[in-house]
């Protein structure tokens, strides 16, 4: 496999929804201990459905070109669907990872559980 799928490098070349959503409904941040990779997403949502993604990345090249796929994909997902989110279907979603890049499909899914979970938490209740 080439070190970089078409699309992370498109994604991180030419990164789509760069940035924090000011008033999001929902947000999530993780990070890798070990190699520092740090996602963090906002989102909006309407009808119970994301319609808005945007990211803050911090890290490799795969680390970032996920992020900036995820928030492209994930738009008109509900929260049961982030929760099915698993590392399979992100490393098929972008391209393919290395295996040194598995940890972007890893860091992806914790991101999009985390999201899951804060949408699911009633505004207020923190």
């Amino acid at each position: 496999m080439a070190r970089f799928s078409d699309e992370i490098i498109e994604h991180f070349t030419h990164p789509k929804n760069v940035g924090e959503l000011p008033e999001p409904d929902a947000d999530a941040s993780v990070a890798d201990p070990v190699c520092g990779d740090q996602v963090h997403l906002t989102v909006r949502v309407g009808d119970g459905r994301i319609c808005e993604a945007r990211f803050l990345a911090h890290g490799c090249a795969a680390a970032l070109g996920t992020a900036s796929i995820v928030t492209a994909w994930i738009v008109g997902m509900g929260p049961e669907d982030l929760a099915r989110v698993d590392e399979a279907t992100v490393t098929q979603r972008v391209g393919g990872l290395a295996p040194g890049q598995s940890h972007c499909a890893r860091l992806a899914v914790e991101v999009l559980h985390a999201l899951a979970d804060d949408l699911r938490t009633p505004q207020g209740s923190e």
